[in-house]
């Protein structure tokens, strides 16, 4: 029987205060009817909903079986995390650049596993007032160690530096953000991400 694929669209920003959660809500709409032509789901994984601590297993992740890794981790939270990646066959990244590069929050919840990621189709999407490319280039010579399959075209989304207010309350990009993408070419960035995503998952 054929297994449903899943895609994860894993939030990487967990300050209150944040413009994560209206991004990955519009890349969850955009993405969605191109996925479900494909007999694909999409879901938002946000880390706010996941909190871990400093990896603190007595094994390496890369050390657990590969096949199924879940049960060998020794604290709760890590077989939830562990478990809950592992339903997912792809990942779409979406993330802000804090001082140069990715939340530590978010290079927290990548060490937690290793064979959870591996070989699975991922694209990234950074946001900021200047994109967050250098957020976008260190995520993929992170996920260059899990050896995934990173597709070549990577989304960056200028956003307004007064918006947070907007993003906030409406959980959702601010107009202006949205024609602004809609301009240079960014909304249409992630079409072709995501033709790549599933090119690759897809065979």
């Amino acid at each position: 029987m054929a297994i449903d694929k899943k895609i994860g669209i894993i939030l990487a920003s967990t300050r209150y205060v944040r413009q994560g959660l209206g991004v990955a809500n519009y890349i969850h709409g955009l993405v969605e009817p191109l996925a479900a032509k494909a007999g694909v789901s999409i879901d938002i994984i946000d880390l706010a909903d996941h909190p871990l601590p400093f990896y603190d297993e007595p094994a390496y992740p890369m050390m657990l079986p590969k096949d199924n890794p879940s049960p060998h981790y020794i604290n709760s939270y890590a077989k939830k995390w562990s478990t809950i990646i592992s339903q997912y066959h792809a990942y779409i990244f979406v993330t802000p650049e804090y001082n140069g590069s990715i939340p530590a929050v978010l290079k927290n919840a990548l060490d937690h596993l290793f064979h959870e990621w591996r070989g699975k189709p991922v694209g990234i999407v950074s946001y900021g007032t200047a994109g967050g490319a250098r957020a976008s280039v260190h995520l993929a010579e992170i996920l260059s160690i899990f050896k995934v399959n990173t597709v070549a075209t990577k989304v960056t989304f200028k956003s307004s530096p007064k918006a947070h207010d907007f993003y906030v309350a409406a959980k959702a990009p601010q107009p202006e953000d949205v024609q602004r993408w809609k301009d240079d070419g960014s909304e249409g960035a992630v079409g072709v991400m995501v033709a790549e995503i599933l090119g690759s998952l897809l065979g």
